[in-house]
């Protein structure tokens, strides 16, 4: 929230894009805490289908954001949108009491008994993960330029084909748990 929201202040290029790098840094770091999460309290169908709900959300969430923040932007400026990371406080205090004492107790003899992994084998996976990403947004980045060249000018226009596919996603990954059934 502290970084993403930044960009209310910031108009130093270079600061912009370090508080967008840890940002992302960030962001890393909860999708990895909510996966293990995940992986800690549900296994087998039950995993599957809070992961393709969890998906779900999430695009469903960027496919809303994407136009308030193209609106927003419309009202109040280049700015403005950064303002909506502000809504990660409350989230953050959601998280930080959601989780009952005993499941957390539970949860960290489960990870006490599984250490001694490594990530080490995981890194060819991780790293077609990472191409299968910068692919898949390559177009989010792109077509916005593309359109403001044919002539489409305002932020909401602009963030509406972002928020389209993030609602293909969404919609992907709300069947992702019965797909496998």
């Amino acid at each position: 929230a502290v970084f993403g929201a930044a960009g209310l202040f910031l108009d130093d290029i270079t600061l912009l894009i370090g508080s967008r790098f840890v940002l992302g840094v960030a962001a890393a770091g909860i999708v990895t805490a909510a996966l293990y999460l995940v992986s800690e309290y549900f296994d087998g169908e039950a995993r599957a289908r809070i992961l393709g709900y969890q998906s779900a959300v999430g695009g469903a969430a960027a496919m809303a954001i994407g136009p308030v923040a193209g609106l927003v932007a419309d009202a109040g400026g280049w700015h403005a949108p950064f303002s909506l990371y502000l809504l990660g406080f409350p989230f953050a205090l959601i998280t930080l009491f959601g989780f009952p004492p005993d499941m957390r107790r539970a949860a960290a003899a489960r990870q006490a008994a599984a250490r001694g992994g490594s990530i080490v084998a995981l890194l060819p996976l991780l790293a077609l993960i990472v191409v299968f990403f910068v692919g898949s947004y390559m177009s989010n980045v792109q077509i916005p330029f593309l359109l403001a060249q044919d002539g489409v000018n305002t932020s909401f226009l602009l963030s509406i084909v972002p928020s389209v596919s993030a609602g293909m996603v969404a919609l992907g990954a709300a069947i992702f748990g019965s797909v496998g059934n």
